[in-house]
């Protein structure tokens, strides 16, 4: 089961980047799985051919890579915005998920196979926006940043990843986002 969880995280990040792409964002990779990785098959290459090159698990700046979000998008305007992306199967997302960063502004996508009204429990949504969040696999929680008082209980805005788009980006593209609707269909709710 846990298996199948990591495959499905990194197959919703490989369609949210792709995704981004087609819509015309520069997507750079930035989480620990492309930065923490590379520099531990560095130390292991290094001491293979025989040099001395050790990393500091401990160290402050290794801790740091562990937090970086998954990706940080760039529109054809340059505005930049951290992403992280969550799998979940549901689309439920407890506290502890959405604490997931020091950056600003904090953007989660959530990518979920199966939403329900269950997994809306808790969340205050008017009726219409209810209606889209229940049609689509990709959720936008966008951090309250500006009364972020440092407790780390911060306040997340939810809506849908396309009304996102339109607001921020102008960005009316439905097509696109409903061909990745299909693939998350197809690889993250096999019949």
């Amino acid at each position: 089961k846990t298996q199948n969880l990591l495959y499905d995280g990194c197959d919703s990040e490989c369609i949210i980047e792709e995704m981004f792409r087609n819509l015309g964002f520069f997507v750079l990779k930035m989480g620990q799985e492309h930065t923490f990785n590379p520099i531990t098959q560095l130390q292991e290459f290094i001491q293979v051919c025989g040099g001395k090159f050790k990393i500091n698990r401990k160290f402050s700046q290794m801790n740091f890579l562990r937090t970086l979000p998954d990706f940080v998008i760039v529109h054809k305007e340059g505005i930049s915005v951290f992403i992280e992306v969550k799998y979940r199967k549901n689309g439920y997302i407890d506290n502890k998920s959405v604490e997931y960063s020091e950056y600003n502004p904090s953007h989660l996508i959530v990518v979920s196979s199966e939403y329900n009204e269950k997994s809306l429990e808790g969340i205050q949504l008017d009726d219409s926006l209810k209606k889209e969040m229940l049609k689509t696999h990709f959720h936008m929680y966008m951090a309250d940043d500006e009364n972020y008082d440092g407790n780390r209980k911060m306040e997340f805005e939810v809506t849908t990843l396309l009304i996102w788009l339109q607001s921020n980006y102008d960005i009316k593209e439905d097509n696109v986002i409903q061909k990745y609707e299909k693939l998350v269909d197809k690889w993250l709710n096999p019949p």
